[in-house]
């Protein structure tokens, strides 16, 4: 028997909050309509209880504290222990440090004042000993000062390297759930529910622990777990979520009365991990098909293209959903850079977090912020006509293993919107799209891949749509999902309500025919008619073909080399031959072009075969292995780089790894099978592992299988990844781990002092990229960064001889700075000059960020003036590529480490208080200036054009 005595009662869970997909709204709606009394749960934006009317169904807002976090934040932040509190003793945190800090400097500017003012009084012999006196207190106590922060910091950095990660008990490791459960649960149980409908993992919980509760008071609550996602394979955005999620949901899921899935494999999925005795019930994510015809149809509803402010004709890519690092923006805003005209909407929910500015300053630094807008979401009845006035949908995801086995939410609403989608090769995506020939597929973190795909979507966009058909539409519908899980309310209940929505309603039709026809006809992807049919017509079999040959895996292709490749796709009506793309001057600097290592049983298989990896930072693999291939015809080498989808990530490269997939069964076979059968010798790069995260995460967890296969290996460090912080801040009063975020200097710290132990008791050829790192690994080499001098020489177009533009003719000099992160480089202590100049007319200051490599490139060729870093004491890659181009560079410089090697370069020695002195010296000596770029690309031909690094490393490649 129900708990109510009129009609039974279902209480939907949404802790995840409404709108935007709302596939609680839309669960509510329809169980209402079939006659159940529904409340739906979720989070107030504000301090107070709000109640208030949905579709048929009652909404109850609570706000949600945060004090089972709190708790949990303040307990682990106590000092424990007698060097912790002696060590935080007036400071128990960083803004207590600063406040002292401040108090201290404070203090000894007036001492200081004092001091010069006694000193002043040369009549007064009283007067200047107290003077003396003051000075030697004042240097008593700045000692003591910096003794007390050097305790802090030190015993900071040593608890963050101890601190306990998460343990697996997602009460300790995420508390908020239980904030959820605190503020959920006791709403729910004053309802009194026949069903608890917990919709996602975040609301597992809630739903177990109300439930029993209820039944513990006598009623017979059931429940049900509506499983979205797969939580052990989805990223999420830190290590204690990415443990509590899985580990909530391993404790309750066998527990719940019912279990529902987004689709087939995820049902499977969730059966095998956790051992249910029945596989969940399927009721994958869709539009209300009803509501979307009718939003196409209101001609007066709102429009994306309206709120973009754009004219028809002007093409408009949409992205709809949660803003993420696994969503791929970064890769579509790369790829605006590459559609002019193009525009971009994001449809967002909520405020602008962290994760949409990232997106947004991503698109200033590629110079398209002006083309990206950022649109609010709108009720979902409006979604379909509001998207409708786009040209396609974007899909641009990371290869996940929770993407595999989802159908993601945005892809019905492109279809129902009538738009053709440009998708990464998630499999879920994949069958659909080869199936029914709605779109295109492109490779994951490929921007120049999905701008191709965009052009070939617009140039086809009227036979794609025309393949979107009615049987797809009705497939991708709510009134085919919903019926299902309306059996399930009603099986978990004891008793079916009758119908209380209108005989005449198309939505209820509309449902009760998916229930007369029964499962049969229910469901999408590998138990509904669209995901056999999409295998049918892709010709692939449910178990991967499409997987193994598709977009987005990883696969071997040319000469056994692990690459990400656009899979090759016959267009509606054309071919990819019959649309040629205009040729890209910087496609050969982005191709390998050294002598590749054979596959496996070629004849004729060269002596040396050298295998560089994994880090490439700014190209540097590539730049060692094109040097050792010229100086060597018995040398073959072979780069592998682990990839971002970062801008700065196209260097030339064999094997390109995004690195979510170091940990693929693929990928580390794949790596073992190259590595062990072809090598003879491997320069490991910055100390990243060879196979991937077989054995771990860092080159150590690999020598022992390398040494094992009698491979010479030898050791790569460039920079941060040896270098000792606190030797270097103790060393320089400008140097870069000053400025360093207190998280990063403990992570920095730590690794640095594992890479130098490894490094010292490994006994391996060690080399370093940069003098001063001789220091920090004693016994080490220089071998010297690379660069290609004369790709670098050559002109762009400009004016001049031989194609380049002469330096310091314009009467306003350009000035570029391009740091890669500005603390590592000192920028913010030289923006002040650098910007003072810009406005008085003096220069042409220009700071770029995170452009890619052929614009920076560009960049660089056309100024007068580079500026490098201020805050490490040597130079690097960046101050190589502007010496090379011929250009006066500016940077600090350490000249004893460079003096030591014999090579002390002509850049303009300067520091943040010397920066204006160096300046102006270029500005009014142009003829020096001009000098200075002709020495710095003889001493770059000198060191850095390969020709002295290969000599470095022929002792270890004999």
């Amino acid at each position: 028997m129900a708990n109510s005595v009129t009609r039974p009662r279902l209480a939907v869970i949404s802790s995840g909050g409404l709108g935007g997909d709302s596939r609680a709204e839309k669960a509510a709606a329809a169980a209402a309509r079939a006659g159940w009394d529904v409340t739906v749960v979720a989070r107030s934006a504000s301090t107070r209880r709000e109640t208030h009317s949905g579709d048929g169904f009652t909404v109850i807002r609570v706000p949600v504290a945060a004090d089972m976090q709190e708790r949990s934040r303040t307990r682990r932040a106590t000092p424990r222990g007698p060097r912790a509190r002696l060590a935080h003793w007036g400071l128990p945190d960083d803004r207590a440090l600063a406040s002292a800090r401040s108090a201290h400097a404070a203090w000894v500017r007036e001492r200081t004042a004092l001091v010069g003012w006694l000193g002043d009084t040369s009549a007064n012999p009283a007067a200047r000993v107290r003077a003396q006196a003051l000075k030697g207190w004042v240097r008593l106590r700045r000692q003591a000062h910096q003794s007390r922060v050097k305790l802090y910091r030190r015993e900071r950095a040593r608890r963050a390297e101890e601190a306990p990660g998460p343990v697996g008990d997602w009460r300790a490791d995420w508390p908020a759930l239980l904030d959820w459960d605190l503020a959920f649960g006791p709403v729910i149980e004053e309802v009194g529910p026949d069903v608890i409908h917990a919709a996602g993992v975040t609301a597992i919980a809630v739903g177990a622990r109300s439930a029993a509760r209820l039944r513990a008071r006598g009623l017979r609550t059931a429940w049900l777990y509506d499983a979205h996602e797969d939580v052990a394979g989805t990223r999420w955005p830190d290590r204690a979520r990415a443990s509590a999620c899985p580990a909530v949901e391993a404790e309750f899921i066998g527990r719940a009365d019912a279990v529902t899935a987004t689709s087939g494999g995820l049902a499977r999925l969730l059966q095998e991990r956790h051992g249910l005795p029945r596989t969940p019930v399927i009721v994958g994510q869709a539009p209300v098909a009803e509501a979307a015809r009718a939003a196409r149809a209101d001609r007066g509803g709102p429009s994306v293209r309206a709120a973009c402010e754009l004219e028809p004709g002007v093409p408009l890519l949409v992205h709809t959903g949660r803003i993420a690092p696994d969503r791929g923006l970064a890769t579509a805003v790369e790829a605006l850079a590459e559609l002019p005209g193009a525009h971009l909407a994001l449809v967002v929910d909520g405020e602008r977090g962290p994760e949409l500015r990232a997106v947004l300053d991503s698109a200033a630094r590629a110079g398209v912020r002006e083309r990206v807008h950022v649109l609010p979401y709108v009720p979902q009845s409006q979604v379909a006509g509001y998207l409708a006035t786009a040209d396609l949908g974007l899909v641009c995801r990371e290869v996940t293993p929770d993407a595999e086995v989802a159908l993601p939410a945005k892809v019905g609403e492109y279809l129902h919107a009538g738009l053709p989608m440009v998708s990464t090769g998630v499999r879920a995506v994949q069958l659909l799209v080869h199936g029914y020939g709605v779109g295109a597929l492109c490779a994951a973190g490929d921007a120049r891949a999905l701008a191709e795909a965009v052009r070939g979507v617009l140039e086809q966009r009227e036979v794609l749509t025309r393949n979107i058909s009615a049987a797809l539409l009705e497939e991708l519908s709510w009134e085919r999902q919903s019926p299902r899980l309306l059996r399930l309310y009603a099986t978990l209940a004891g008793a079916a309500p009758a119908p209380a929505a209108e005989p005449g309603s198309a939505a209820l039709d509309g449902e009760r025919r998916a229930v007369a026809d029964g499962e049969r006809r229910a469901g999408v992807g590998e138990e509904g008619r669209a995901g056999r049919e999409g295998e049918r017509r892709a010709g692939v079999g449910e178990e991967g073909r499409a997987g193994r040959e598709g977009q987005g895996r990883a696969g071997v292709a040319g000469e056994g080399r692990l690459v990400l490749v656009p899979r090759e796709l016959p267009w509606p009506g054309t071919s990819r031959r019959e649309r040629p793309r205009e040729p890209d001057p910087e496609a050969a600097l982005s191709v390998p072009d050294w002598r590749p290592v054979p596959p496996q049983g070629r004849p004729g298989q060269p002596r040396v075969r050298l295998g560089l990896g994994c880090a490439n930072y700014a190209g540097q693999l590539s730049g060692f292995a094109r040097a050792v291939c010229r100086a060597r015809p018995d040398v073959a080498a072979e780069v592998t780089a682990h990839t971002t989808a970062g801008p700065l990530s196209g260097y030339p490269a064999d094997v390109r790894i995004p690195r979510g997939q170091l940990g693929g069964r693929e990928v580390k076979l794949d790596r073992v099978n190259r590595v062990l059968g072809s090598y003879t010798h491997y320069l490991a790069d910055a100390f990243t592992p060879a196979f991937g995260w077989l054995n771990g995460q860092h080159i150590e967890d690999d020598l022992p299988a390398l040494r094992g296969a009698g491979i010479e290996v030898a050791l790569l460090a460039h920079g941060s990844d040896v270098r000792d912080p606190e030797r270097h801040m103790e060393r320089y009063a400008q140097s870069l781990f000053h400025t360093a975020p207190e998280d990063v200097l403990a992570v920095l710290i730590r690794n640095s002092a594992r890479n130098r132990r490894v490094a010292a008791e490994s006994g391996l050829p060690l080399f370093v990229t940069t003098p001063d790192l001789l220091d920090d690994l004693p016994g080490a080499s220089w071998a010297p960064l690379v660069v290609n001098v004369e790709g670098w020489a050559g002109g762009d177009g400009c004016a001049g001889r031989s194609g380049e533009r002469p330096v310091m003719e314009r009467a306003r000099p350009v000035v570029v700075h391009a740091p890669s992160r500005r603390w590592t480089k000192g920028t913010e202590r030289v923006m002040p000059v650098l910007e003072e100049l810009d406005r008085s007319g003096a220069i042409d200051f220009r700071l770029t960020e995170g452009l890619p490599w052929p614009a920076m490139r560009k960049l660089v060729k056309e100024a007068d003036i580079v500026i490098d870093q201020f805050a490490i004491g040597t130079y690097g890659t960046f101050a190589c590529e502007g010496m090379a181009a011929g250009k006066p560079v500016v940077a600090f410089l350490d000249e004893r480490v460079h003096k030591e090697v014999g090579a002390v370069p002509p850049l303009v020695n300067a520091t943040p208080d010397t920066l204006r002195t160096a300046l102006e010296s270029l500005l009014d000596d142009r003829a020096f200036a001009v000098r200075t770029g002709e020495e710095s690309r003889a001493y770059v031909r000198t060191y850095h054009d390969g020709r002295y690094t290969a000599g470095v490393l022929d002792g270890f490649l004999s």
